[in-house]
């Protein structure tokens, strides 16, 4: 037996008449455990379509997630370690879409993640992540010709890392630098 929509009963979590689902979305809440796991997987369920199909597949369906899903819940309240824990999953899920826009040809918009990523490394004192956002930032900047900024970006994510680097950091942050010191042709540099 069918059902006209008017006919159906209201989910326990409808939104009350009159207001909008993002609305609802945008409204402050705890983050949860459940939350952490939910984006990380879902982080790691996008970066495997991207890495799969290149990042012009990957990326519409990231960017949506972010900002409708991933975002508002910077909003929520939480404890000092769940809020932690999330900024690193967000900052993780912003470098990766960086990423995706680079790969699909969409600078600005790699751009604008890459430097909201660094900003929330940034706020999270995770000065690892922070370098890793910084040698995406290198990376970009030689593959659009812009040689000076890629050694700043490179040399600030040298000495952020200087005290606490491992081995294979440094010599990833050193052979960014070599890169940068030296003119690419746009087009040919690959992701380190």
């Amino acid at each position: 037996m069918a059902t006209a929509p008017g006919d159906l009963p209201a989910a326990p979590d409808w939104p009350p008449a009159g207001e909008s689902p993002a609305r609802r979305r945008d409204r402050s809440r705890p983050v949860s455990p459940g939350d952490i796991a939910r984006l990380t997987s879902m982080r790691q369920h996008l970066k495997a379509i991207d890495n799969a199909h290149g990042g012009g597949a990957a990326l519409p369906m990231a960017h949506w997630y972010l900002r409708r899903e991933v975002l508002p819940l910077l909003n929520g309240s939480s404890g000092d370690h769940a809020i932690y824990t999330l900024i690193d999953v967000v900052t993780q899920f912003q470098h990766d879409v960086g990423w995706m826009a680079y790969d699909a040809d969409q600078q600005p918009l790699a751009t604008q993640y890459f430097h909201a990523a660094l900003r929330l490394a940034h706020t999270a004192g995770n000065r690892l992540l922070g370098a890793r956002v910084l040698a995406a930032m290198s990376h970009q900047a030689i593959y659009l010709g812009h040689l000076r900024e890629a050694i700043d970006f490179i040399q600030a994510a040298r000495n952020l890392t200087r005290q606490i680097a491992t081995p294979r950091t440094v010599a990833m942050l050193a052979a960014m630098e070599a890169c940068a010191q030296r003119p690419v042709t746009p087009g040919r540099a690959g992701r380190p």
